[in-house]
């Protein structure tokens, strides 16, 4: 159900939203917007914590051009904070951006190129990297489900045509609302489209309070989906989006859309599987 091919279009913007109820993640937001290339652009940021005052983050905003924040009652679940901002987007295309992960520059450039050169719906990343900051280690979730239709992506990674949402809209939930929009986009007939691994990166804190997602890193660890790619204090630099001629992409042709959790081998140079890997789909959730 994508728009007719794009490719040729101009681009006319797209609208970050991001809903915090941390008052320590302004910064991270507001620097993670700052960082991206494309232009024009926009940030809604919606608070949901009534200890949160808005004024401070209204004045932390007038710093940066074409950023608006809103308050929500804490009573509001978080679908319904982003069902809010979408309804103020002025452009067609929409990111929901987490708030204590980080977005390379290139980020939503390649989200935008994959929308419209692949006729997507919608794309993000299935393939993606983790950071934990207890142990300094850089790790990858799904590394074969990259460059290809999918069921869903990870939450913090959807990036949308605003079309979409005046048929599926995120549900009333405080967890899981974006499993649950990949679901219904599917349903709908929208197609989901997974980029690279690259430009992302999910940040794990050590205190699993801090996350939605409660698992421990050694649970992590242990998960079939995820392989450790290093040991590092600079993991920005292993995730930039290589050049075009040092990726291959793998075959993204309508029908050929990989089940969550399995995909086509990666076919990049330093990214085999490790001897007696393989990748088989697992229950647990995205961050």
């Amino acid at each position: 159900m994508a728009q007719r091919d794009d490719r040729t279009r101009r681009f006319r913007g797209i609208t970050v939203v991001t809903c915090t109820k941390r008052p320590g993640n302004i910064d991270t937001i507001l620097r993670n917007f700052k960082r991206q290339t494309v232009d024009p652009k926009e940030l809604i940021v919606v608070l949901n914590n009534d200890a949160l005052d808005i004024r401070m983050y209204q004045q932390r905003a007038e710093a940066y051009e074409n950023v608006s924040v809103f308050q929500l009652s804490e009573d509001t679940s978080l679908g319904l904070c982003l069902n809010f901002a979408i309804t103020k987007a002025r452009y067609p295309y929409i990111a929901k951006l987490d708030d204590d992960d980080y977005y390379a520059r290139d980020y939503l450039h390649e989200s935008v190129m994959a929308l419209r050169e692949n006729k997507a719906d919608v794309v993000g990343k299935h393939a993606h990297y983790l950071y934990l900051t207890g142990k300094k280690l850089l790790v990858i979730r799904f590394p074969k489900g990259e460059h290809r239709f999918v069921k869903s992506v990870s939450g913090a990674t959807l990036v949308a045509r605003k079309a979409v949402f005046n048929k599926v809209r995120f549900r009333d939930l405080w967890v899981g609302e974006d499993d649950r929009f990949c679901e219904d986009c599917r349903r709908k007939g929208f197609r989901i489209y997974s980029t690279s691994r690259y430009n992302f990166v999910g940040i794990r804190q050590k205190d699993t309070d801090t996350h939605t997602w409660k698992i421990t890193a050694r649970r992590l660890l242990s998960l079939p989906s995820v392989e450790i790619v290093a040991r590092t204090k600079n993991y920005r630099r292993l995730v930039r989006w290589p050049e075009p001629d040092q990726a291959e992409q793998v075959d993204a042709s309508p029908g050929n859309e990989a089940p969550s959790g399995q995909g086509e081998v990666d076919v990049r140079p330093g990214n085999e599987l490790l001897s007696g890997q393989d990748e088989r789909e697992v229950t647990d959730k995205y961050e």
